[in-house]
């Protein structure tokens, strides 16, 4: 919900991009159910960040619908985030010279492009416009913040007072996405989320959460420069992360009451399954110790520092004080980073916890 750090179009979320290509058959197989009964088809892709982590999936979702529907049909592509995404990037990525990933765009003129900057938490379009949604890790960003006296969001783990607070807020705003999507699909549309969870014991017998070791070393980060004066404790907590990751119950629990309003406003849970998904910069570094015997965690710090960087500028530019100055902020977030990048070369890459765990969820408009 943060959006993307500006002047990050060549940055590639390649185990992004990977964990939505493992569900494009079924998104197909979903898309395929739709009925059509006009002359438009209307996609929206939610938390975009800069379009890329979906740019293979709806490639492949438009190439499937002018499959079975032909050249005249109208379709859109809405790209949703909030007011502080870069949206240069992403139609940098879109239209750009050179693309990476390549961009679906091409001489198509019944394919239309747009962009939102409305809160996933709100409505965003008109209701009952919608055919197909898409959200692809991003709903792990809350709405409001939770006071976790500084501390980043592995520590709600730790914390039960914390954590019993944001469960509240994550509880709310999962029902509000629901309500809100609900308003937007047609009848018989699909929505397809991607979420990143905890798992108490689903998978393993023991805790684990999404790229646990991310948000651990940038809490490091935030008490150190506190400690050492750099940042006041007021912008340590307003640098904290607003994110939460569920359980899979708490992803089942609006669908699991006949009479809650999610399911009399016709949701209805088809799938939800779970997967871990590979760290690029992880996967990369064992490659290249096993192949050339070269242990070369200078580029996997360098590749975690800077993935870190895109999902956290947002929060750390708005959390320090409006009384420093714009090239001050620029000079100590930029020493912020290269900070964690060396901190991060005391962590032994194979046990660092960089791997997604997400829930695959999609959910039908009946």
């Amino acid at each position: 919900m943060e959006g993307m750090k500006r002047g990050n179009h060549r940055v590639q979320f390649v185990s992004e991009r990977n964990a939505a290509a493992a569900i494009k058959h079924d998104i197909i197989d979903a898309l395929r159910k739709i009925p059509v009964s006009s002359n438009e088809f209307h996609i929206g892709d939610y938390g975009v960040a800069d379009a890329s982590i979906s740019m293979d999936v709806i490639q492949a979702m438009l190439e499937e619908i002018r499959r079975l529907y032909g050249g005249d049909l109208e379709i859109s592509v809405m790209y949703e985030d909030t007011y502080k995404n870069d949206f240069n990037s992403l139609f940098h990525k879109l239209y750009g010279p050179v693309c990476e990933p390549p961009s679906y765009l091409g001489n198509d003129s019944r394919l239309f492009i747009s962009a939102c900057a409305t809160n996933f938490y709100q409505q965003c379009v008109p209701s009952s416009s919608m055919d197909m949604m898409l959200c692809f890790i991003a709903l792990h960003w809350l709405s409001r913040p939770v006071d976790l006296n500084g501390d980043a969001t592995s520590d709600l783990f730790l914390n039960t007072m914390s954590r019993d607070a944001a469960k509240k807020i994550a509880s709310d705003d999962w029902n509000n996405f629901l309500h809100c999507r609900s308003r937007e699909l047609k009848k018989g549309g699909h929505l397809v989320c991607s979420i990143p969870i905890h798992d108490p014991e689903l998978l393993y017998g023991n805790a684990v959460s999404s790229a646990d070791g991310l948000f651990t070393i940038f809490n490091i980060m935030l008490r150190k420069y506190w400690k050492q004066g750099k940042i006041s404790k007021m912008e340590m907590k307003k640098a904290v992360l607003n994110e939460y990751f569920r359980t899979v119950n708490e992803i089942r629990q609006p669908f699991d009451d006949l009479t809650s309003p999610i399911i009399i406003s016709g949701l209805k849970l088809s799938q939800l399954e779970v997967k871990q998904i590979e760290c690029q910069h992880k996967t990369k570094w064992r490659n290249r110790l096993v192949k050339d015997g070269i242990d070369d965690r200078e580029k996997f710090a360098h590749g975690m520092a800077d993935m870190i960087r895109v999902w956290t500028q947002g929060t750390m530019e708005s959390a320090l004080a409006a009384t420093r100055r714009a090239a001050e902020k620029d000079d100590l977030l930029d020493d912020f980073y290269s900070d964690l990048k060396h901190n991060l070369l005391d962590y032994n890459p194979e046990t660092f916890n960089s791997e997604y765990l997400l829930a695959y969820v999609f959910i039908e408009k009946v």
